[in-house]
């Protein structure tokens, strides 16, 4: 088992023990399990302030079997006056609705205890990121991009959407949460530097069924920056684009979206259609309707901009598909 990864688990429930070693069995890495099941909380948390900094602390949202009942947020933020820059991850068997916007910032993520193991590539990545960062603190937008592994023709334009806030804070104390919250909710979620599978395969022309059969050819455009992790795959845009076009050779002058039909393997049943119109070479990817959830390849003409959206530089425009007339 690997030591040089330690993360640290409180909780009032002694039978997430056993999910806590499952968890380092999985990762390999250590996890000590810190019951506060009938403890005196803020002692046992200023005991833990006195052991050294982890890679990462899970916790519970409400802890309601402690002497002094406190929630999550509360003791994230007294183990951060001592460790400004060290990730915490809520674990908690309470609706995620429950954990509100406020208390919500002062976590890395917040996880359902019975969705955990879908997220180990995610704990995973974001201790090892951190540590990267710890051990060489990003002092400027250029170390930044530096981190992200940036494609030449993305660093300016990433340089002007990266937030003031972050800009400004490079040298404090806990300026890597902030960097966390951006790359991860921001640049990593939102399309426009980055593309996901169905993000990729409508530039491509193709169902998100079908990107398997030109993937491989795009592996050297995969995101592979901090806070990168196994089974979300991303590809940077610009080489998404750069790539398809030294593939296709044509005498015209081709969208992506009919380039990416003219690669190996392509047939007529892999061309994808506009979820509304059943039209040909739609052009963006929307959600099909305000629940914001599922989303579709749409022509741009059957969409609006999503009214729980703001638009960002740089980065793609959320849309919606248009009503049913």
């Amino acid at each position: 088992m690997s030591r040089k990864l330690r993360f640290i688990w409180i909780d009032d429930d002694p039978e997430r023990e056993s999910t806590a070693t499952t968890l380092q069995e999985r990762l390999g890495v250590k996890v000590a399990f810190k019951n506060a099941n009938g403890q005196d909380l803020l002692s046992l948390l200023s005991e833990i302030r006195g052991e050294a900094e982890p890679n990462l602390i899970l916790m519970d949202h409400r802890f309601t079997e402690t002497e002094n009942q406190f929630v999550g947020s509360t003791a994230a933020e007294y183990l951060r006056e001592k460790w400004p820059d060290c990730p915490i991850v809520c674990v908690t068997a309470a609706v995620l609705e429950e954990v509100d916007s406020h208390k919500s910032a002062l976590y890395e993520q917040v996880i359902e205890i019975d969705k955990i193991s879908n997220y180990y590539p995610i704990l995973l990545s974001i201790a090892q990121s951190f540590k990267k960062l710890r051990r060489r603190h990003p002092k400027n937008t250029e170390q930044l991009t530096d981190y992200l592994k940036a494609p030449k023709d993305d660093r300016e334009r990433l340089g002007a959407v990266i937030t003031d806030e972050i800009k400004m804070s490079y040298e404090d104390k806990g300026s890597l949460l902030l960097i966390s919250k951006w790359v991860r909710n921001t640049l990593l979620k939102r399309p426009g530097f980055l593309y996901d599978k169905l993000w990729a395969a409508t530039l491509l022309g193709i169902k998100e069924e079908s990107f398997h059969k030109a993937g491989q050819l795009f592996d050297k455009a995969k995101y592979s920056g901090i806070f990168a992790h196994k089974g979300e795959d991303i590809w940077w845009q610009t080489e998404l684009r750069s790539i398809l076009s030294s593939r296709v050779e044509s005498d015209k002058v081709l969208l992506p979206w009919e380039m990416g039909r003219l690669l190996p393997d392509i047939t007529p049943k892999d061309y994808s259609k506009c979820y509304k119109s059943s039209e040909d070479f739609p052009e963006t990817v929307a959600y099909i309707d305000e629940s914001a959830t599922d989303r579709a390849p749409m022509r741009l003409r059957d969409t609006d901009p999503h009214p729980r959206f703001d638009s960002a530089l740089c980065l793609e425009e959320n849309r919606m598909m248009k009503g049913r007339e």
